[in-house]
């Protein structure tokens, strides 16, 4: 019963085929034929777009990673090249102010010991009225209490206020603690102490009326002091306060050293 019913469905099949053949080969079914292409056609057109899409979206994302990448290479190296630039130029500077050294001491007949500045109490602080600093020479270097600092332009920033086996403690020239016997360029006489004033500038009192001291004239120290030469400039007059009615006359000079630049240094050996 079972055989009879599967030979009626593959007779059905074949009879259903042929005719499909027939009628296809007089064209009757054309129309049908071209609207079921026509269907097919249209969903492997969306099929192929959204193969597409997702193609594109992978390949897009791949690229996003891919370009992130080479982003972060591209800016690592650029950050490598802007440290060993900074390096070098920080090299450069150094040398120049060495170069200086080593031409102010050709033109003085000082003695000296290269130190760097190590550390500070309070250099870039708002209260930096008793701003001392520290170096990395000492005793063992020939360092002694009450020497001078120069910077590479031969300015006197500050003088060695203690001093240990490989190290040394200084005050600058701005600190009030720090007084220098001092004159003007040109002067043999010494006209009075310089000591700091608020961190910011040098002061000069007890300058007698009759010294003619005007802005611009340059202080020096004056040789009378312990282990500090003479014709160490100090700083450039910047005010001076003179009344009619006083034996003294005040100044306020302009320190020609700027902090930030304080790094290497030299201690002169008198």
């Amino acid at each position: 019963m079972k055989n009879n019913l599967n030979k009626k469905k593959i007779y059905l099949l074949a009879a259903i085929i042929l005719l499909l053949i027939f009628l296809h080969s007089i064209k009757i079914i054309k129309p049908v034929e071209t609207y079921i292409i026509s269907g097919i056609n249209k969903g492997g057109e969306i099929l192929y777009g959204i193969g597409q899409s997702w193609s594109s979206f992978f390949s897009s994302s791949e690229e996003k990673v891919d370009l992130q990448n080479n982003n972060n290479d591209l800016q690592k190296q650029v950050n490598d090249l802007l440290a060993e630039k900074a390096y070098w130029q920080t090299i450069e500077k150094e040398n120049e102010r060495l170069k200086n050294y080593l031409q102010f001491f050709e033109d003085n007949d000082y003695e000296k010991v290269m130190t760097r500045l190590v550390s500070s109490d309070n250099l870039f602080s708002h209260n930096n009225s008793k701003t001392n600093i520290y170096l990395n020479k000492g005793e063992s270097d020939g360092v002694e209490k009450g020497m001078a600092i120069i910077n590479e332009e031969g300015i006197l920033v500050g003088k060695i206020l203690s001093v240990k086996e490989n190290s040394a403690q200084a005050c600058l020239s701005i600190n009030e603690d720090c007084k220098f016997a001092a004159g003007f360029n040109n002067k043999d006489e010494t006209l009075g102490v310089v000591k700091g004033n608020l961190g910011l500038t040098i002061s000069m009192n007890l300058i007698p009326q009759d010294q003619n001291i005007k802005s611009g004239d340059l202080v020096v120290s004056s040789g009378l002091q312990n282990n500090i030469p003479s014709g160490l400039i100090i700083g450039r007059v910047s005010s001076v306060i003179k009344e009619s009615n006083d034996i003294w006359q005040e100044a306020t000079i302009e320190p020609l050293y700027d902090l930030k630049e304080l790094n290497v240094l030299a201690v002169i050996i008198p």
